[in-house]
């Protein structure tokens, strides 16, 4: 199942992670940098495969934290770091 993520204009469809992906996550979940710079190295991680193009030039893109959160999050759910967040109709 892949996901499309969308930080500021552009938009990007992610397949599963491989592998290499989810132990480059991994890293980037063990270290001390802050939230936003976190979130940035999951982006990145999960665009190496087939977006590596978009890495290169990755710190002039324009976004805010939330939709960079909104894509850490949902990539992090892909790679089976998050449970994914379901919701329950019989709630509403």
């Amino acid at each position: 199942m892949s996901i499309e993520i969308k930080v500021g204009p552009s938009t990007w469809t992610i397949r599963p992670l491989t592998l290499r992906q989810l132990i480059s996550v991994e890293k980037v979940l063990k270290n001390d940098d802050p939230p936003a710079q976190k979130s940035i190295g999951v982006l990145r991680a999960a665009l190496a495969r087939d977006h590596i193009e978009n890495i290169m030039d990755f710190d002039g893109l324009e976004g805010s934290f939330t939709e960079l959160d909104a894509a850490a999050t949902a990539i992090l759910t892909l790679g089976g770091f998050l449970k994914p967040n379901v919701t329950n109709e019989a709630d509403h």
